[in-house]
């Protein structure tokens, strides 16, 4: 069986397409063109789970773990564990 990642949409405007994958990275699309706008570290083996914040330049991301990254556009991350 296939299975495919959620997909889920970033920015003020919804500008960028995002999904997780299985190699612990996410991938952000320009949503009006399709290219890739890049290509990020997310989790140590899965990204299930990527969410914006609604007003903050912010983005949590988490995998089959037990913990939750929390990073802003410069690049800081805060390891978040439940």
């Amino acid at each position: 069986m296939l299975t495919l990642p959620p997909v889920n949409f970033l920015g003020p405007n919804d500008e960028y397409v995002t999904s997780g994958s299985d190699d612990g990275n996410f991938f952000l699309w320009q949503k009006h063109t399709g290219k890739v706008a890049g290509v990020y570290e997310g989790d140590g083996s899965v990204v299930n789970v990527i969410e914006g914040h609604q007003h903050l330049p912010v983005i949590a991301v988490s995998g089959i773990d037990k913990t939750v990254k929390v990073s802003d556009v410069c690049g800081r991350v805060v390891v978040l564990s439940y």
